[in-house]
């Protein structure tokens, strides 16, 4: 009895990708080309300093989720209620100062720090 009402063929299916049989191609035909440098890419390779570690694992994770809850907190603090965003736009958009405006300006500005931030990292 067959229990695999997915797939009920065994056989696997492949698709055939035009650029992968392309770079397959161009491979094949400059494979005579290559110049073996006895291995000085490699040593060069090893030579390099380690990359700095910079912001932990955790950290990466945390600012995201902390972001999140702090957008939270604007939006159920500084708001009464209704369309946030809709309603900072506006008041941006008019030049008028609101807790709206002020916490959607808060949040984008903690969100460019971060990204900052994190695109120094790399």
């Amino acid at each position: 009895m067959n229990t695999n009402t997915h797939n009920p063929s065994p056989h696997l299916s492949l698709h055939r990708d035009p650029v992968d049989e392309m770079l397959k191609a161009d491979a094949a035909e400059h494979r005579d080309a290559y110049i073996d440098d006895g291995g000085f890419t490699l040593r060069v390779i090893d030579a390099l300093p380690p990359r700095p570690q910079g912001v932990s694992l955790a950290v990466r994770y945390g600012i995201p989720f902390g972001l999140a809850a702090l957008a939270a907190i604007v939006v159920t603090f500084l708001t009464d209620g209704g369309s946030f965003f809709i309603d900072a736009a506006m008041d941006i958009s008019t030049s008028t100062l609101t807790a709206s405006s002020f916490g959607f300006l808060v949040m984008v500005g903690a969100m460019l720090v971060l990204a900052a931030t994190v695109a120094r990292d790399r």
